[in-house]
């Protein structure tokens, strides 16, 4: 009968309803993910990923994930490009705003926590076991020494609080294996004692030139300095080692690693890398940029947007900041150039960038004096 045929309906709908595990909105968040390809495999695996702090029902339950192609591993993608693996699949596709790709490699920029990919330890000497038995190794791990961490802020790797102490190498460890012969380059500063304690970096046990100089250890780097150093393809172990001497401490005894990049360790990237914090891009790009003065990065727009009327951003800020009413501190002097009567006229102008407010009560410019 038609009630019949109704309650059946009815009861399919319930049974599908509780089956259901997640909302439909959480099911449009889903994409598939690829895996990396290991030794001998000739296609990359495919597996659901969720929205970011979703976690799924541990209970059996259907849901609409999307089909997916597993690409063969010899696809190739370039930069600003990653290896999709929707419906219809295995082929590369421009990065979203907001996000970047180098191509066939990976850069390391964002240190709000140690990259799984990097290792810290660190080491240092055992004086009375060294006196005792000269010959031997005397190195004790983790115990009077410090190891590479990340900034309180997250914008830099630091070798460790080493100032002080005696004897001392704090390791940073990186393993790669390229597909191709291939870079790797990093950003430092460092600030040591001069000829005695610094930055040594080796790619497989060996010290490599710092400087054009030739000089393997550096003590004195106070300005950022990127180093780019050849690598041929096969596995590769490179190793950021601080190395502090006995001698007293006369430097602040630090390194600083800003940035670690490599390529050709991967044919294509599974997914865009997002710009870090103040960085922006547009769709397809290889490189992040920053906002100019005036914008920040609006995250749902994918762009620049302009402030709101009382705010103001530097190029490169986060976020907007209120302004506040202009003091003396924000306005400086111009001269004009020496009229006949050798005299020069003298006014005022708020100093660049403007980011006081203007309009607020006192905050004009001070008339221009009678004569200079």
């Amino acid at each position: 009968s038609m009630t019949e045929i109704g309650r059946g309906a009815w009861e399919a709908g319930r049974r599908q309803s509780k089956d259901q595990c997640m909302s439909h909105s959480v099911e449009e968040g889903i994409y598939m993910q690829l895996g990396n390809c290991r030794d001998g495999a000739l296609q990359r695996a495919a597996s659901p990923a969720f929205p970011p702090g979703y976690q799924p029902p541990s209970k059996r339950c259907e849901m609409n994930v999307p089909p997916a192609a597993e690409p063969r591993c010899d696809v190739e993608c370039g930069p600003g490009e990653f290896l999709t693996a929707d419906a219809g699949g295995g082929v590369c596709a421009p990065c979203r705003p907001g996000t970047f790709s180098i191509g066939q490699g990976v850069v390391l920029d964002r240190w709000s926590k140690m990259p799984p990919q990097l290792t810290a330890k660190c080491f240092s000497l055992d004086y009375d076991a060294y006196y005792n038995n000269p010959g031997g190794d005397h190195w004790v791990e983790g115990v009077n020494c410090g190891t590479w961490e990340t900034a309180p802020d997250g914008d830099f790797l630091v070798s460790g609080d080493n100032k002080g102490l005696d004897w001392v190498e704090s390791f940073l460890i990186l393993h790669l294996r390229f597909f191709r012969p291939g870079e790797i380059w990093f950003t430092y500063q460092v600030d040591a004692e001069e000829l005695a304690d610094g930055l040594v970096f080796r790619i497989d046990n060996e010290n490599q030139a710092l400087d054009p100089a030739g000089y393997t250890v550096a003590s004195q780097q106070p300005d950022r300095r990127t180093a780019t150093f050849a690598v041929p393809e096969g596995w590769h172990a490179f190793k950021w080692i601080y190395i502090k001497d006995f001698s007293q401490t006369a430097e602040p005894d630090i390194a600083r690693i800003f940035e670690i990049g490599y390529n050709g360790t991967d044919r294509a990237l599974p997914e865009c890398q997002p710009c870090r914090a103040g960085a922006t891009s547009e769709e397809g790009s290889s490189v992040c940029g920053v906002c100019p003065g005036g914008e920040v990065f609006n995250q749902t727009a994918g762009r620049c947007t302009p402030c709101e009327d009382g705010t103001y951003a530097l190029q490169g800020m986060v976020a907007c900041k209120p302004k506040v009413p202009c003091t003396e501190e924000d306005y400086e002097p111009v001269f004009s150039q020496c009229d006949d009567q050798l005299r020069r006229t003298k006014s005022f102008r708020w100093r660049e960038p403007v980011i006081c407010d203007t309009e607020a009560g006192g905050g004009s410019l001070p008339a221009p004096p009678e004569g200079v």
